[in-house]
């Protein structure tokens, strides 16, 4: 009961304890109809050991094939002609990162997240020529869990969705924002300090 009482500091007294953490998360998704493994590291500053607030950066890791139309040129006289093949897609993306910890005090504990970033959405062809670039928004609401080995360290597992806008179907491609809407699971380790004496 004491250290529940230690998290309403802000509430009753007007006292504040503010700690931080880094996280570094290893995720799985989909994207334009490919499994995606994504990477997203973050940091944030912790009130009261009950509400956090930060920044995050994301992005895929592996390759996410996408078949596209090119031309090339072939010959001694350079003819040109159309051949498809698969292209890579590429999506990164980072801004803010704020959410409320719930039972903190406690070794396994819960939380909920909203991940709001911004950045880009690319296309290569075969020969890493970029053939589009264009804008996203990601709105990414999380639900997760922890559980603290000590008072520097945790472990996390997130569910969550991640919807995606920003730009409109791109003729000739067959690409849109919706392609990178998924479910998302994540791991994750975290340091910091998250303890409130």
């Amino acid at each position: 009961m004491a250290q529940n009482k230690k998290q309403n500091r802000l509430l009753e007294d007007g006292e504040m304890i503010i700690y931080g953490f880094a996280k570094v998360d290893a995720g799985l998704s989909f994207s334009t109809d490919n499994l995606c493994i994504d990477g997203t590291i973050a940091g944030a500053a912790t009130l009261n050991q009950t509400y956090f607030l930060g920044g995050f950066y994301s992005g895929n890791l592996n390759r996410l094939p996408h078949a596209i139309e090119y031309e090339v040129k072939a010959g001694n006289n350079e003819v040109q002609f159309v051949t498809e093949d698969d292209g890579d897609v590429t999506f990164n993306y980072g801004g803010i990162y704020a959410g409320y910890i719930y039972s903190s005090n406690f070794p396994l504990h819960a939380a909920a997240s909203l991940q709001l970033g911004w950045g880009n959405a690319k296309l290569y062809d075969p020969f890493n020529r970029e053939v589009f670039s264009d804008g996203i928004m990601v709105i990414h609401p999380q639900i997760e869990g922890f559980y603290r080995f000590n008072s520097w360290f945790k472990m996390s597992v997130s569910l969550g969705y991640r919807f995606v806008t920003g730009y409109e179907p791109i003729e000739g491609y067959g690409l849109s924002s919706s392609d990178h809407n998924s479910p998302t699971l994540r791991i994750g380790f975290v340091c910091g300090w998250f303890d409130l004496k």
